[in-house]
């Protein structure tokens, strides 16, 4: 009896809890533990039975922690993060999978500004491919910057902006299409929230940019395209034109900039 009384204690501190994913049923748990420790008869039998079906419903739960739910992301004590009770007017609201009291997996966030967040979470935060709308326009700076202006500068923006793309660490990172309300239209590279690597701009009446982007602003090698034909291929540099032959559009060359000078 005594006997009967160690064993699961034993079983609890053996390969079984430990290794019990190495076992593909109940039954092969049950037999490979009695051959490794020798035991015999119905009783231990049906003790090894027991502890392994045990370790074999916890190894089963570890994959359905994901539930659906609601959270609310607040300050609240100085502390910010996610809270099962919330106020959606004040607050905004998450709706989605979650695990371990935040959003993973699959899930919408809803801002009190109508800014909406669809697609995929991990530890609380935006990864993966997801989709966001800003519905109330706002302040956007970046392609706008050096367009048509010179120095910094930013573009008041009307409603219906929206963000399709991938995302890392609750910014978008890697390869995304940024699309304005007026037609516009940004298709390439993102890192860290902002436009970063090969991209391309088109504007709603048909000019184009095509090359390097750099912390949201034209860096590099590209190639600007006007509607009448005529063309920019060069060096840009913090979102002005630096070194540039101007084409037109049977590629005779009308001009030079050096150095952000024009010749």
């Amino acid at each position: 009896k005594n006997l009967l009384i160690l064993i699961p204690f034993l079983l609890l501190s053996s390969p079984v809890n430990s290794q019990s994913s190495k076992y593909e049923s109940v039954s092969q748990c049950v037999i490979q533990t009695m051959t490794e420790k020798k035991l015999t008869g119905k009783e231990m039998f049906e003790v090894v039975k027991e502890e392994c079906e045990r370790i074999f419903e916890k190894v089963k739960g570890k994959g359905k922690k994901r539930q659906n739910g609601v959270l609310y992301f607040i300050n609240r004590n100085s502390i910010l993060g996610w809270y099962e009770d919330g106020d959606e007017e004040k607050d905004g609201k998450y709706e989605g999978e979650i695990e371990n009291r935040k959003p993973n997996g699959q899930g919408t966030d809803t801002l009190t500004n109508g800014d909406k967040y669809d697609g995929e979470w991990k530890n609380g935060k935006k990864n993966g491919q997801g989709i966001t709308t800003y519905p109330d326009g706002g302040n956007y700076i970046g392609e706008y910057k050096n367009e048509k202006r010179n120095g910094q500068g930013t573009h008041t923006l009307s409603d219906g902006r929206k963000y399709v793309g991938d995302y890392k660490d609750g910014v978008s990172h890697g390869h995304g299409t940024f699309t304005f309300p007026d037609g516009g239209k940004y298709d390439g590279e993102w890192k860290n929230g902002k436009q970063n690597g090969q991209g391309s701009f088109t504007y709603p009446d048909g000019r184009k940019y095509e090359g390097d982007y750099k912390d949201g602003v034209k860096h590099g090698r590209g190639s600007y395209t006007f509607t009448n034909g005529d063309k920019y291929d060069g060096e840009w540099k913090n979102g002005n034109t630096w070194n540039i032959t101007g084409y037109d559009k049977n590629g005779n060359i009308i001009g030079k900039i050096v150095n952000g000078e024009q010749q």
